[in-house]
């Protein structure tokens, strides 16, 4: 699979400012802070600019708070990812709790993929991108007709007893057969979390060994500039020439074969 972009090493020294001011000017609606990216759509909308039609709208949902809400969003942008062969894992379950340094840093990493991939040049209409997103569900109208039903009907004088008590045994009987097919729903899903907390908690782990790796390297070659550059310059060219051919190597964009 691949990274999207070459070299990552720097998307990490990305401020949550330049973010922000970037979500801000990109999507056109105010994004106040960082954890609000928990809520998923603002990566649906840059997935859609960037590879339109591959993400079924209609399942997505605008400034969602409700954390299902917030997982499935983030499903949809983990699918996009995987489809277009972006080797990176999102932790689902770890964005949707909202919390500022997992959500920090996926998004240094998303603008700065984006970046690298996107032509900035086409236009974008993120309001048109909206206007497909899903409709929030709500309970509260269900509720209130509940009630209003509860203060204005009139009980019926002709109720037959014996019929609302065979409505409750059929009612219960059908609950009854539905609960292990819930459960068994449920088990399966949590399955499913739990798989992909670890694979991300795994794919975390191997990301940073291998950007502190790289970090050192970049230390270990400022280091050897400076140290050559105090001596004479005869003798530390031969020097110079291997660390800029090891930075030439170390930040070549990724190209597609």
């Amino acid at each position: 699979m691949s990274l999207g972009g070459g070299n990552s090493s720097g998307c990490y020294f990305v401020g949550k400012v330049v973010l922000l001011k970037w979500l801000n000017d990109f999507l056109g609606e105010p994004v106040a802070k960082v954890e609000d990216c928990a809520s998923g759509h603002h990566y649906i909308l840059c997935l859609d600019a960037l590879y339109p039609g591959t993400i079924n709208m209609t399942k997505a949902k605008m400034n969602a708070q409700l954390e299902w809400e917030r997982i499935e969003n983030l499903k949809l942008v983990q699918d996009c990812l995987l489809k277009n062969n972006i080797d990176r894992v999102v932790d689902v379950q770890r964005l949707a709790n909202g919390k500022y340094q997992d959500n920090l840093e996926f998004l240094q990493w998303f603008k700065w993929w984006f970046d690298s991939v996107y032509d900035y040049t086409q236009p974008f209409d993120a309001r048109q991108s909206k206007a497909r997103f899903g409709k929030k569900h709500s309970a509260a109208p269900i509720v209130q007709k509940n009630v209003q039903t509860f203060y204005t009907e009139k009980p019926e004088l002709n109720r037959e007893p014996h019929r609302d008590r065979e409505t409750t045994v059929v009612q219960k009987s059908q609950n009854a057969q539905h609960q292990p097919q819930v459960q068994q729903h449920k088990e399966v899903k949590s399955g499913e979390v739990e798989e992909m907390r670890k694979l991300a908690e795994k794919r975390t782990k191997e990301s940073k060994f291998y950007f502190n790796k790289l970090r050192a390297i970049e230390l270990m070659l400022g280091e050897i500039r400076d140290t050559q550059a105090e001596q004479v310059e005869g003798m530390n060219k031969a020097v110079i020439e291997v660390v800029e051919r090891v930075e030439e190597i170390l930040y070549a964009p990724f190209k597609e074969e």
